[in-house]
């Protein structure tokens, strides 16, 4: 993939064609201000800390970034891909399921569900930051 993406820049420069001034790819904050969006993106995190926790790790002060991975991508379905509850609801569930190991519950999946809809529910709040 890299060599593709450097014949690609390097017959462009050949060309006279210059690099775009922003990188390629998903603007993540799409117009929303960075500071709001890192906010926001923390606000996430603290929702999945506290009220999804899987495993069982909100008071563990040196497990606090645990589940920032899946809070990042959870908003980035949020906000960016406009998902709705049940997708967010389904993404977290299969990360307990499937990368945690924790198996099938139906309790797994009220929290996951739960914790999707308090995050759509912010949806509006997000977007006018």
């Amino acid at each position: 993939m890299i060599g593709l993406l450097l014949r690609h820049y390097l017959g462009n420069r050949e060309r006279g064609l210059s690099a775009p001034s922003k990188p390629l790819g998903n603007d993540m904050s799409h117009g929303r201000n960075k500071y709001q969006s890192r906010e926001n993106r923390a606000r996430v995190r603290q929702i999945l800390l506290q009220d999804w926790d899987p495993i069982g790790v909100r008071d563990i002060a040196e497990a606090s970034d645990e589940y920032d991975r899946y809070a990042d991508r959870a908003y980035v379905m949020l906000m960016d891909e406009r998902a709705t509850a049940e997708s967010i609801a389904s993404y977290l569930y299969g990360i307990a399921v499937e990368y945690m190991g924790l198996g099938h519950s139906t309790q797994g999946k009220e929290d996951a569900r739960s914790v999707a809809e308090t995050l759509v529910a912010l949806r509006p709040e997000f977007e006018t930051h």
